[in-house]
């Protein structure tokens, strides 16, 4: 399996044009703010990818790192950082065994990047290390995919089209659902003019709020609450997309 190599990075930015940062953003901030989390404060952006989120907090003044897998994704994240003339300190490493010897006060992990962990012994890992980098008291915040919507709706295919460099490209995606582990599988195909150019399959987990909740306790996180995405409501079985804020214990 690829996650995120060279072709699908460089389409990365174009293939979610629509994907609405500034709200993201917005919605994230409203809680920093709730905490009395300002800028400069130190926010670790996991599983930055080329940066979207992470660039326009730097913007609004809060001191941003990102840490990434992929170092394909980081070297655009770069480009976008210093053609804005803003500074960010990128890492490239793994969720579960980074190490930065720094407290954050706030750690965002956003477009479903925790999914990415499958393994539940190294999503507890995850979780703990993410703990030992926040300040006592400081925020967790991430999105997820919600179980009990996933397997009432279904994963449908998808197809997005792009252009790039005067060149028509289509990446289609397809979803294969193994219920014993909680994982969908998903297939993407990237082609130029119907040519294929590349393959790559994710495996992503679905949680349930129940598990969610468990595991945040065990590595250390307590005020765990689970929200409809961009919104402070409680999740309908069909929204698909959880929203989870917890708080590191003190």
């Amino acid at each position: 399996m690829t996650v995120f190599g060279k072709d699908y990075s460089e389409s990365y930015d174009k293939i979610y044009k629509q994907k609405d940062y500034d709200a993201e953003v917005q919605y994230l901030t409203s809680f920093f703010s709730d905490n009395s989390i300002q800028p400069p404060a130190k926010i670790l952006d996991l599983g930055c990818g080329t940066g979207e989120h992470a660039i326009r907090l730097a913007d609004q003044g809060y001191e941003l790192t990102g840490v990434d897998r992929s170092s394909h994704m980081l070297e655009y994240a770069r480009q976008k950082f210093n053609a804005a003339k803003l500074n960010a300190n990128f890492v490239t490493s793994d969720l579960k065994d980074f190490s930065l010897n720094v407290e954050f006060d706030a750690v965002i992990c956003m477009f479903a990047v925790l999914g990415y962990v499958t393994d539940t012994n190294h999503l507890l890992s995850a979780l703990k290390n993410i703990a030992q980098h926040l300040k006592p008291g400081g925020l967790l915040m991430f999105d997820c995919w919600h179980g009990n919507a996933v397997l009432s709706e279904k994963p449908s295919a998808r197809v997005a089209k792009f252009t790039m460099d005067g060149k028509q490209f289509e990446r289609s995606s397809s979803t294969r659902l193994d219920i014993q582990a909680n994982v969908g599988e998903v297939d993407f195909l990237l082609a130029e003019n119907g040519r294929e150019m590349s393959k790559e399959s994710h495996a992503m987990r679905y949680f349930f709020i129940p598990e969610i909740k468990f595991l945040l306790e065990l590595a250390g996180f307590s005020e765990v609450q689970c929200f409809k995405f961009l919104l402070r409501e409680i999740p309908a079985i069909n929204d698909w997309n959880l929203f989870v804020s917890a708080r590191k214990k003190i």
